[in-house]
């Protein structure tokens, strides 16, 4: 069990690890990471390489060139995360495995806008299940598209806009 409880994570390549599927009860409660970040949880370049699943995630507050939120597998354990505000977010990352990931609450701010790259996909994998929240980018242009690489995603109650 491990509680990673109101933390803040600052310019760093990976800012949490989790080195293995047996490491169960991860809670990450309100969470910061305001500065140039690649990965906030990655659970496949480290250990086993199997890591990610029975991940918690209660609150996290995410601006300032973040690449993505994750790049885990739930092949054993689902990853539960609620209340998320990302601004100035790149992509959410990758979430794939049989035991699926359920988003609650998720106010997403993609980066957009002349002269910045453009995320060759916001999120890939699932099972998934976003509940409530919105998903947007900023630019404000009426042709911007959502990318999806090899999803298996139900949104519910979501505001997707640009």
């Amino acid at each position: 069990m491990i509680n990673i409880i109101d933390c803040n994570i600052d310019a760093v390549k990976i800012g949490i690890a989790i080195g293995q599927d047996q490491s169960k009860e991860i809670h990450i409660d309100r969470l910061k990471c305001w500065s140039s970040t690649y990965t906030v949880l990655d659970g496949l370049n480290y250990g086993r390489g199997t890591g990610g699943g029975s991940v918690m995630i209660e609150g996290m507050n995410i601006a300032g060139n973040v690449h993505q939120l994750f790049n885990i597998r739930t092949d054993r354990f689902p990853l539960s995360a609620k209340d998320v505000f990302a601004e100035s977010l790149f992509r959410i990352g990758t979430v794939g495995g049989k035991a699926g990931a359920n988003f609650i609450n998720f106010q997403i701010d993609f980066l957009t806008g002349a002269g910045l790259p453009a995320a060759d996909y916001l999120f890939a994998g699932g099972p998934a299940v976003f509940n409530g929240g919105m998903l947007r980018f900023y630019n404000g242009s009426s042709t911007q598209r959502m990318i999806f690489n090899n999803a298996r995603v139900v949104f519910r109650d979501m505001t997707m806009s640009t």
